[in-house]
């Protein structure tokens, strides 16, 4: 992520303040870990940063739990996260709490959209399919299906389509 931040950032035709990202499932862990300070820091020094973060059905649990997993200390960007409340990753309330715990700080810049009937995957184009995962059902490991949701897939790339032009300055705030 940050290898393709340096590479957008080095082209003369793109404003590197309006580099955001985007990821799903374990790109979506990437997206939040790169809202935080330290990483950011680490691989692109104190005055570059993505100006939007955007991940979709990240593992919430991991956060501030699992080592390397650290959600605080962000960079001021904004985070839109968007989960499934039946995604088998998670229970119903893992985004929210972790939101929660962020306090007045984190309320501000990270923001959540829960998707009730949407599980793991709800943008997928291909047939269902059950995985198994160890980091599935808080850790404890097990099957998670896969399975597109029309009407979330089209709800939740307008929300992140809104939201990047939002945070890019490029207008539709609401």
């Amino acid at each position: 992520a940050y290898g393709a931040f340096k590479l957008l950032a080095a082209n003369p035709a793109i404003d590197a303040k309006r580099i955001g990202i985007t990821g799903f499932s374990w790109g979506g862990v990437v997206s939040m870990l790169t809202a935080t300070s330290p990483y950011s820091e680490k691989y692109l020094g104190k005055d570059a940063r993505f100006a939007a973060h955007a991940p979709n059905y990240p593992v919430c649990w991991v956060y501030n739990r699992v080592p390397g997993y650290e959600f605080k200390q962000f960079t001021g960007a904004p985070v839109l996260i968007q989960a499934g409340e039946i995604d088998t990753y998670d229970q119903p309330d893992t985004c929210p709490a972790l939101v929660k715990s962020l306090g007045e700080t984190g309320g501000k810049i990270v923001k959540l959209k829960m998707y009730p009937g949407a599980g793991h995957g709800w943008d997928r184009t291909e047939p269902a399919m059950t995985i198994e995962d160890p980091y599935a059902h808080l850790g404890r490991g097990g099957k998670v299906l896969m399975e597109n949701n029309p009407a979330v897939a089209s709800t939740s790339r307008a929300a992140t389509v809104a939201f990047f032009r939002c945070s890019l300055g490029l207008g539709g705030c609401p």
